[in-house]
């Protein structure tokens, strides 16, 4: 299995979401957590799930990968040569913001 690096701000926003839904309902936030942990080892698996995401440099490979039960994506992306995890965006969130993380 590739073990994937996280993005800083990635985490950051990790995060926030887990004690965001934490505040709500007690185990929310582990859930979100199992969720993504579960989702980013298979994407460690298998680098070229999800779906392409559009207007990047092909050699960026970046893809969206949605969770099942919370409305996010795992954006990951090739960076200096490791795929990495470069953002857990909400998908109500303003698109593409993450974008500027790719270089």
């Amino acid at each position: 299995m590739n073990k994937l690096a996280f993005h800083r701000e990635a985490l950051e926003e990790l995060d926030a979401a887990v004690e965001w839904y934490e505040r709500r309902s007690v185990g929310a936030g582990a859930r979100l957590i199992g969720e993504v942990v579960e989702l980013v080892a298979l994407l460690g698996e298998l680098p070229r799930s999800g779906s392409p995401a559009p207007g990047f440099d092909p050699s960026f490979d970046v893809r969206m990968s949605p969770l099942r039960r919370f409305p996010f994506i795992v954006v990951t992306a090739s960076v200096a040569d490791q795929r990495a995890v470069v953002a857990v965006a909400h998908t109500r969130r303003e698109p593409g913001y993450w974008s500027r993380r790719i270089r």
